[in-house]
């Protein structure tokens, strides 16, 4: 279970590039490919090195206008679908 307290890096399988300011992905393991778009891929931006789930929340507020609790919901939704599709590794 992924929380605000969890550390979440890229998984190193994965290609990533910018595409229009969105990322677009593929699992070199599965062959699914997979996009993101302008603060998806901000917060794919943020995992490049391993980071705690509670600095991209903090991150994000302080370049979006969005309430903690929006930010929160949407971002641990997101990292939950990025690691069911194996894009990154989870780390308490």
């Amino acid at each position: 279970m992924i929380d605000e307290q969890s550390y979440v890096k890229r998984n190193n399988d994965v290609f990533a590039n910018d595409i229009d300011g969105e990322a677009v992905m593929m699992n070199i393991q599965t062959g699914k490919y997979y996009g993101l778009d302008e603060i998806g891929s901000r917060i794919w931006e943020l995992m490049e090195q391993k980071i705690q789930v509670k600095a991209i929340i903090d991150q994000l507020q302080k370049e979006y206008e969005v309430s903690e609790q929006q930010c929160k919901t949407d971002v641990l939704n997101l990292l939950t679908e990025l690691k069911t599709n194996q894009l990154i590794e989870i780390s308490e």
